[in-house]
């Protein structure tokens, strides 16, 4: 991809729609929980740069003490307006506390000013974006990993929220072979006539998490909004999001349903998945959250209702993400995303 546009000037195109989001992350920043079981976020991760295709860019690890003879790598893609740090204090840190529990590498990207290339024609930055790779930026995220650790890597996943959730869309339809597993929170396809994404409708293995009330990326399809009711561009509902990567994996049979309980009545929200599929072969997995908002399901998670809508805490959202990631690993040769080390 080229640009003819300065850096300077992509920078000056993304400030105003990424404003809100700003705002609301540094707010955010000072109204994590305290009550977290995974306070680690408090600290924050050293920053590591990287040059890639003559820009510098910046990316965060998590490398636990106890890591695999061979680990996998997780990806996780802030949203919009956001960088890695502030992710990490949406969710409590709770894919750090993951990351030292099962011995896998972490890694936090940050897109530049704040935005990731993804695959909405109408998002309002998609224009000023069109000369920068953020595919190529996250191969050397995964380079520098398996470079800082000094092993190979048993299986890469990303997962995203938001706008990482949308380009999380482009990695799967452009390069499904990159990863082992993608999942996207709070973010549905494009609908066909806005994809301004190559699909070489490939299957992949993915889990899309969204909330039914969700006040940015609608449940049943339609127009994106940000907080401030500006236009992102028009998605797919989840339901024919998730039909869609069906379809692609050739999965026909009904889903096995898991209906957790509603261990917090108060929270206003409930939790189903629907999988199809299972290892080595693609698999599909549909988060529904009855009652939820833009956010990952999480009991100490530090999403602001008043911004996204209600978080589910019945569940750890980010364990059935790395759950579903931990199916996919070490699948044998000739699977669908066969392990490319």
């Amino acid at each position: 991809m080229t640009d003819r546009r300065s850096w300077a000037g992509v920078r000056a195109w993304l400030i105003a729609p990424a404003l809100i989001f700003w705002m609301a992350g540094n707010f955010l920043c000072v109204t994590a929980s305290a009550g977290s079981a995974t306070d680690g976020y408090r600290n924050p991760l050293p920053t590591e740069t990287l040059r890639v295709q003559g820009l510098t860019r910046t990316v965060r690890y998590v490398i636990p003490g106890n890591l695999a003879a061979e680990p996998a790598l997780v990806i996780a893609l802030h949203g919009s307006g956001g960088d890695g740090e502030r992710f990490r204090r949406l969710t409590s840190a709770a894919f750090d506390a993951l990351a030292r529990e099962h011995g896998f590498v972490l890694a936090y990207p940050d897109a530049l000013g704040g935005q990731w290339n993804d695959c909405r024609a109408r998002a309002p930055y998609h224009r000023a974006l069109a000369g920068v790779d953020d595919a190529a930026f996250l191969e050397a995220v995964r380079e520098r990993a398996r470079s800082r650790v000094g092993r190979r890597l048993a299986a890469v996943f990303v997962v995203g929220y938001s706008n990482g959730g949308h380009m999380v869309f482009r990695l799967a339809l452009e390069t499904p072979r990159r990863y082992d597993a993608y999942a996207a929170i709070g973010a549905h396809l494009p609908v066909p006539d806005e994809l301004d994404c190559l699909d070489g409708s490939a299957p992949v293995s993915m889990m899309i998490v969204s909330g039914t009330e969700d006040p940015i990326n609608p449940w049943a399809g339609g127009e994106v909004r940000a907080p401030d009711g500006a236009p992102r561009g028009r998605v797919q509902s989840a339901a024919a999001t998730a039909a869609y990567l069906r379809t692609l994996a050739v999965l026909t049979d009904a889903p096995e349903v898991t209906e957790y309980p509603d261990r917090d009545p108060g929270d206003g929200s409930h939790v189903t998945i629907e999988s199809w599929g299972e290892p080595p072969e693609a698999t599909v997995a549909l988060m529904s959250v009855a009652g939820g908002g833009h956010s990952l399901p999480h009991p100490h998670a530090a999403f602001p209702q008043q911004v996204v809508g209600r978080t589910a805490r019945d569940i750890d959202g980010a364990r059935a993400v790395w759950e579903f990631f931990a199916r996919h690993i070490n699948r044998g040769p000739g699977t669908v995303n066969p392990t490319r080390d």
